[in-house]
């Protein structure tokens, strides 16, 4: 669904939480494309399973969102 799309973002051990406005608008085939283990959908809460590499993908997606976010 595009950075836009990202309300917040929270890893814990294994999974990254990513609140969104349009949970329609995340693609599952990409997340599975960037490693993810598995997809939970909580209404608006999107988790995603990436086993011990959440914490680093976290702040991979924050450095691309930051990085998007002064772009413009």
């Amino acid at each position: 669904g595009g950075g836009g799309n990202i309300v917040s973002l929270n890893s814990c051990l294994s999974r990254l939480r990513v609140t969104v406005r349009d949970p329609r608008a995340v693609s599952d085939s990409m997340l599975g494309r960037s490693g993810a283990l598995a997809v939970i959908r909580k209404g608006r809460t999107v988790e995603v399973a990436y086993g011990p590499r959440a914490a680093a993908v976290k702040e991979s997606l924050e450095n691309v969102l930051k990085a998007h976010k002064s772009a413009l």
